[in-house]
Parts: structure tokens; C-alpha cells; sequence
């Protein structure tokens, strides 16, 4: 993992909970960069609780290249908040 994190679990954890907005921006773009599909499911969940627009656009924009499960209806549903 790159970024600061060394694994998904860590990245994962600070786009959830970290009170810090700088930290989540870098995890979300951190698993976004990974391309992998383990991080989707914080990606998804980050879409739904994060605060910060910008850090949503950020997960929504490696979800959509990344096409994983559920992520069409996440992004679909994102577009009416």
C-alpha cells in the first residue's frame, strides 16, 4: 500500500474514522490508486458517510473505474445527495 498506509486494513480505517480530513483524503486516494477491488468496500461506505464533498467525489470517482459489485447503485443513489 502506498501512501503513508501499509495495508488496505489501515487505509481503510483512517477513510472511516480519522476526524482528520487531510488523512482520509490520502486513504481514499491511497485505496482508489490500489486498484484493487478489496478496497471497494470502504470506498462505498465512505460514500455514504463522508462529510466532505470532495473527499465523496474523490471514493466516487475510483469507484466508477473500478466497477465493482454495488458500485453503480452506490454511485446511482450518490447522485441525489
Amino acid at each position: 500500500m502506498t501512501s503513508g498506509f501499509p495495508s488496505f486494513e489501515e487505509a481503510a480505517h483512517a477513510l472511516l474514522t480519522s476526524p482528520d480530513s487531510d488523512v482520509r483524503e490520502t486513504a481514499a486516494t491511497a485505496l482508489g490508486k490500489s486498484c484493487s477491488e478489496a478496497a471497494i468496500p470502504a470506498l462505498l461506505q465512505a460514500l455514504r458517510i463522508e462529510s466532505r464533498g470532495y473527499i465523496r467525489a474523490i471514493c466516487a470517482g475510483y469507484l466508477g473505474s473500478l466497477r465493482g459489485d454495488g458500485c453503480k447503485e452506490a454511485l446511482i443513489l450518490a447522485l441525489d445527495d
